[in-house]
């Protein structure tokens, strides 16, 4: 077990774990993670409730996801502000 703030190991969680975290942060539902995995729904759901290690790798990666759309958001946000007054103009 890791020290307090220290950042989750993908290498302490297994593989199916790792799948499962991938298709979450990818906004696949408990059923749907664990149906493509070929296992039972419990089991991604107790994962993502009760293990520590799989939640904040989790955490992790959903934020990391999240930042990078935020960040594409921001780069398109005065095109399409652009593009929403010219339609509304006209």
């Amino acid at each position: 077990m890791k020290p307090a703030g220290v950042r989750p190991d993908r290498d302490d969680l297994s593989l199916a774990q790792q799948s499962a975290i991938d298709l979450l942060a990818a906004g696949r539902n408990d059923t749907e993670a664990a149906a493509a995995l070929g296992l039972h729904r419990v089991t991604v759901t107790r994962w993502r409730l009760y293990a520590p290690a799989f939640r904040a790798a989790l955490a992790e990666r959903r934020a990391a996801v999240w930042g990078a759309t935020a960040d594409r958001l921001r780069a398109v946000l005065p095109a399409a502000v652009d593009a929403l007054a010219d339609a509304l103009a006209n």
